[in-house]
């Protein structure tokens, strides 16, 4: 008679811990990982998307950390396939704070400058594209990130560019420390469109930047 499997996927290639992970619930993670042995804690549905990849872009911090301590997880670092975005790129971009922080600090992230596909922008750019100062201030202290100087693809600005464009002051000013405390960074030069992070703002709106 043939066993029911804690790891065994439905038709999407989900596993059950992969659902766990789609409804953010680490006490049914806790239970096929410490009470199941699951192993497929870096299995990707068929889409390539990982349980480490959902719980970060569901700021579910405590499930990262199940996985990351508990599970054992290799894919800190493994990017979904088509966008290539990764666990620590989806926490910046929604500005989970402590879910960046436990993959930086437990899961030894090495992908603090990891750019998407597409675009190039890094979870650097990620923070000051969408206004969130402390992310920026952790990738810059903890994840010592090299994005300072980095262009993405899209606009061709660095971080700096980004959070001046979009009017993000208070991003700014944990840019400007890594700025001004490491190599730097090309704030004055004009980007894809001709911009300066002097005169983005003022173009789109941002004068008080």
């Amino acid at each position: 008679k043939a066993k029911t499997s804690v790891d065994a996927p439905n038709e999407s290639g989900g596993t059950p811990l992969y659902w766990a992970a789609v409804n953010g619930n680490p006490a049914v993670a806790r239970l096929l990982v410490v009470n199941g042995k699951a192993k497929s804690v870096d299995t990707p549905e068929k889409e390539g998307t990982t349980p480490l990849l959902l719980a970060a872009g569901g700021g579910y911090a405590d499930l990262v950390e199940l996985l990351i301590a508990d599970g054992k997880a290799k894919s800190v670092d493994t990017a979904e396939p088509r966008t290539r975005i990764t666990p620590l790129l989806t926490a910046a971009s929604h500005g989970h704070v402590e879910v960046a922080r436990r993959l930086i600090r437990n899961g030894k992230a090495q992908s603090v400058d990891t750019p998407m596909k597409l675009s190039g922008i890094t979870p650097l750019h990620a923070a000051a594209r969408f206004g969130h100062a402390n992310m920026a201030r952790l990738l810059l202290v903890e994840g010592k990130s090299k994005s300072l100087d980095i262009r993405d693809k899209e606009s061709g600005g660095t971080p700096f560019f980004t959070a001046a464009a979009n009017g993000h002051g208070d991003v700014l000013r944990p840019l400007l420390k890594g700025i001004f405390n490491g190599p730097k960074a090309s704030e004055d030069r004009p980007r894809k469109h001709g911009f300066t992070p002097l005169s983005a703002p003022t173009a789109n709106g941002h004068q008080q930047v």
